[in-house]
């Protein structure tokens, strides 16, 4: 299946969006010890905010 996504459109923003919460994410479930203890209130934020 392929996607298309327009440029500088409000799907393409949403993609790059999710991206972003997915590598947040994995930083906070991966192997790195002490992942979570290095969230700033922006991640946080970032991770919780509305799509």
């Amino acid at each position: 299946m392929h996607r298309l996504v327009t440029l500088q459109s409000i799907e393409e923003k949403m993609e790059v969006l999710k991206e972003r919460k997915r590598a947040l994410v994995a930083t906070v479930l991966g192997g790195e010890e002490g992942g979570a203890l290095k969230l700033t209130d922006a991640d946080v934020e970032e991770l919780f905010a509305p799509m």
